[in-house]
């Protein structure tokens, strides 16, 4: 009878406890949700062949920070412009895929990065083949944005500099499927 007494006063400590505590649980949990997002364990790119270091540069999120949903979307948008200014004109990345546990939040960029794009044709107009001589860019070349770009300013300073009031505008033409763009250089007065 007595260890029946006994058991009988524990459970109801126990029930005592458990009614008590429960409440601040659930307030303390809701608190945290309330709190914001949660802190950020890792962050991980996912693909094949892919310049790790030069992504990873390129990231604002970091392990430690809490998420932040427009800092993920302009990573992904650093990450497409990292691998396009690469020469991956075609360059496809997900938007960031969070998962939580109680430790906080794990963030994956899913790649494609697609074909390496190359230079199919260089075409210049409007200017004589002297002029023209100072773009260096060449069938086969990979497409780099800069590289082009960088070969647009050669031309417009050749001009300028024999006098010749013009500009030089650039117009690239992208075949997807044969990862290939032919670039125009236009002079226009």
């Amino acid at each position: 009878m007595r260890s029946l007494v006994v058991l009988a006063v524990l459970l109801a400590g126990g029930l005592w406890a458990l009614v008590e505590h429960v409440p601040e649980r659930a307030a303390a949990a809701e608190t945290a949700s309330a709190a914001g997002p949660r802190v950020v364990q890792s962050v991980a790119i996912d693909g094949r062949g892919l310049p790790l270091t030069a992504l990873r540069a390129v990231l604002g999120t970091r392990s430690g920070e809490r998420i932040d949903a427009g800092q993920l979307e302009r990573d992904r948008a650093a990450l497409e412009a990292a691998l396009r200014a690469r020469g991956y004109l075609a360059a496809k990345v997900e938007p960031a895929r969070v998962s939580e546990d109680v430790a906080g939040a794990y963030v994956t960029f899913v790649i494609a990065q697609g074909k390496l794009f190359h230079v199919r044709s260089v075409i210049v107009i409007g200017a004589s083949g002297r002029d023209a001589g100072v773009v260096t860019l060449a069938s086969g070349d990979t497409a780099l944005p800069d590289r082009i770009e960088r070969a647009r300013e050669a031309l417009a300073d050749r001009l300028v500099a024999r006098g010749k009031k013009v500009t030089v505008e650039l117009a690239l033409a992208t075949d997807v499927a044969n990862a290939a763009v032919d670039v125009s250089f236009v002079v226009a007065k």
